[in-house]
């Protein structure tokens, strides 16, 4: 072979190789570039859920209702609603036990409604009791329904709170019923309630078959 054939033969192999690594350093960049995109929109996701989180964390209402028979410190966001008993303070005592709060998720919730006090045979008006929330608690695969009463006699306190609660509760029904259909309930069961002459949706839990 001659001397100008291998030399072209050596450019050629230096050409492929300079190609290769050019190839190479391009996947490299693009890899590169598509990492930082997926992490820019992965950050930017969090972000939003974080805003999200922030914003449905947010009181809404606060006020003070009886549980019972003691008086509570009720606190309503978007998604929960929250309740601590109020305790008189005591300098002189000793250390005592941080009461622990009650949380209602609203998703739990199916209906709301003003309690009154009626005479016999009336059907409508009477005095304000407060406000009583229907739910449904989970017991293992069951769901069990439960109501927490939230007794207060200010007529107007008692229908900001209920006006209150009749905005957010189908928000947070849709979204809990859509995320809870879609993956774990196979079957749906109506209760119809003919004294209060309301229907309501209830998931029943059965084995999945997947």
């Amino acid at each position: 072979m001659s001397e100008p054939e291998e030399e072209l033969q050596e450019e050629q192999r230096d050409s492929t190789k300079k190609k290769k690594k050019e190839k190479r350093s391009a996947k490299k960049k693009k890899k590169k570039k598509k990492e930082e995109e997926e992490k820019r929109e992965e950050e930017q996701v969090e972000e939003e859920e974080e805003a999200e989180d922030d914003k449905s964390e947010c009181v809404v209402l606060r006020g003070i209702f009886k549980l019972g028979k003691k008086s509570h410190d009720v606190l309503l966001t978007r998604t929960r609603l929250t309740w601590i008993p109020i305790t008189p303070e005591n300098p002189t005592a000793e250390a005592c036990v941080v009461p622990q709060p009650g949380v209602l998720p609203l998703r739990d919730v199916f209906a709301v409604k003003v309690k009154r006090r009626r005479a016999a045979g009336r059907s409508s008006g009477g005095a304000v009791l407060g406000v009583a929330l229907f739910c449904c608690r989970r017991r293992g695969r069951r769901l069990e329904e439960e109501t927490v009463h939230l007794h207060n006699a200010s007529a107007e306190h008692t229908q900001t709170w209920y006006s209150t609660l009749k905005e957010l509760l189908p928000v947070c029904s849709q979204s809990a019923a859509r995320a809870f259909l879609g993956s774990h309930a196979e079957t749906l069961a109506v209760l119809v309630r003919p004294q209060r002459c309301t229907a309501v949706g209830v998931a029943r839990l059965t084995p999945s078959t997947q």
